[in-house]
């Protein structure tokens, strides 16, 4: 499972996305895609569980939580999604989906 929490803010406000249910591997991980580019693209931003990109993460976790900065996002639709061990295999049925809708502004909507 992968949700965020709902707010409106500035775009420099924090992204939380609360994971639960992974199997615990240091190198699973959150991707954060644009919509509709799951897995053909690049993710537009990630994070190891454990809330880094160090090449060595320092544990994994079945639960927690990543924080994002929203600064940079581009207007448009996002994806998140919760992957495992460094691979596009997804841990949770639906992405959680967020919506930049100006650049100063972060419009959170329902995931699908």
């Amino acid at each position: 499972m992968v949700e965020h929490s709902s707010y409106n803010g500035k775009s420099s406000e924090q992204i939380k996305v609360t994971f639960s249910n992974g199997p615990g591997n240091a190198y699973d991980w959150i991707g954060i895609y644009r919509a509709s580019e799951f897995p053909a693209f690049v993710s537009f931003d990630w994070r190891y569980v454990d809330g880094t990109q160090n090449t060595w993460p320092s544990a994994g976790f079945t639960d927690g939580t990543v924080v994002f900065s929203s600064f940079g996002f581009p207007v448009g639709e996002y994806e998140v999604y919760f992957l495992e061990n460094n691979s596009l295999i997804k841990l949770s049925d639906e992405p959680a989906v967020f919506k930049i809708w100006f650049p100063d502004r972060l419009g959170i909507a329902a995931a699908a």
